[in-house]
């Protein structure tokens, strides 16, 4: 049970608390917190649950990231670990909670929150849109999260993508883009989905960052990017067009990514309305929301980077 302690730091009173029962009729409190680290306000929408040897223990706080977070433990009771990685996905998801199926596979359910006015730049809401990721183990006992093959499945058939304008930094040939590090190279597609989702490999050779290209208009003045980030090891959300020229779009929609360089990636960029959740390597997922930009095309780019696109695909419903 969430709850805060009486004293202590005001915004890092926050923990958990537990009842024993051995009928599920009469309910013990326990005299000790069981978990207490002194880091959180709240520890919001607990869940404990067993994946082989490990036991887990998730909860959402909102003093640093505003985000799910996991500790893992070999004890149900602790000690509990703080994994180098131990978020599942950025602050557009939230209050998540899991449940595993009979299979075996375990999904977390959380949502993507809606922005006051519907507008990009505007402050976070409570509630949203459901999402759902599926919950996978590695070796180390660490987890993240990764596409349902349901969900995937449910967006439609992917289909190729037909290019509409590339410019001269970028070369193709066949169903394989090459960027040029000397300058920004792009090349635009399909009509973005509304509902449906765009996937691609890509394999990271050197330079600056590099990405989808989502809802491209004006030529270029209103576009939403999915962008990978190699130099700072992140994937994060941006658009054109700042209300400042020195605010970076939306840094809490930023997650870890660390890439190997020579190695194929797949990327898949589902959408449903205002809804955007990315997933990069099966390992990496991202929730973003764009609002302003209504309709455009969708593309890549590369930065000064030197990357190459292959299967580039899309569906629509």
């Amino acid at each position: 049970m969430a709850a805060r302690k009486a004293q202590g730091e005001f915004g890092r009173r926050g923990c958990l608390l537990s009842y024993l029962s051995k009928d599920l009729l009469t309910w013990t409190l326990q005299p000790e917190p069981f978990y207490a680290p002194d880091a959180f306000y709240m520890h919001e929408c607990p869940d404990l649950f067993q994946m082989g040897e490990w036991y887990y223990l998730l909860f959402s706080e909102f003093n640093d990231k505003h985000c799910t977070r996991y500790r893992m433990s070999k004890s149900p009771t602790g000690p509990w670990i703080a994994p180098e990685i131990d978020t599942f996905d950025n602050r557009c998801f939230y209050a998540a909670k899991t449940a595993a199926t009979q299979t075996g596979k375990r999904y977390l359910f959380g949502w993507n929150p809606t922005k006051e006015g519907e507008k990009d730049y505007a402050l976070w809401q409570w509630g949203g849109s459901f999402v759902a990721h599926q919950i996978c183990q590695r070796a180390d006992g660490t987890l993240y999260a990764k596409l349902p093959d349901t969900v995937n499945a449910a967006l439609g058939c992917e289909q190729k993508a037909t290019l509409a304008y590339k410019n001269n930094y970028l070369q193709s040939e066949a169903e394989s883009f090459r960027t040029d590090p000397q300058g920004y190279a792009y090349a635009l597609f399909e009509k973005t989905p509304t509902v449906g989702k765009i996937s691609c490999d890509f394999t990271y050779h050197g330079g600056g960052d590099f990405g989808i290209l989502l809802r491209y208009g004006e030529e270029g003045k209103k576009t939403y990017t999915i962008k990978i980030d190699p130099r700072n090891n992140r994937l994060c959300f941006d658009r054109t067009q700042r209300p400042m020229a020195d605010m970076q779009f939306m840094v809490e929609t930023e997650r870890t990514l660390s890439l190997v360089k020579e190695k194929t990636y797949h990327l898949t960029v589902c959408l449903e309305g205002e809804v955007v959740e990315v997933y990069v390597g099966g390992e990496t997922a991202m929730s973003v929301r764009m609002y302003d930009f209504k309709e455009g095309l969708f593309g890549i780019y590369g930065n000064f980077a030197d990357v190459t696109f292959e299967n580039l695909a899309f569906s629509k419903k």
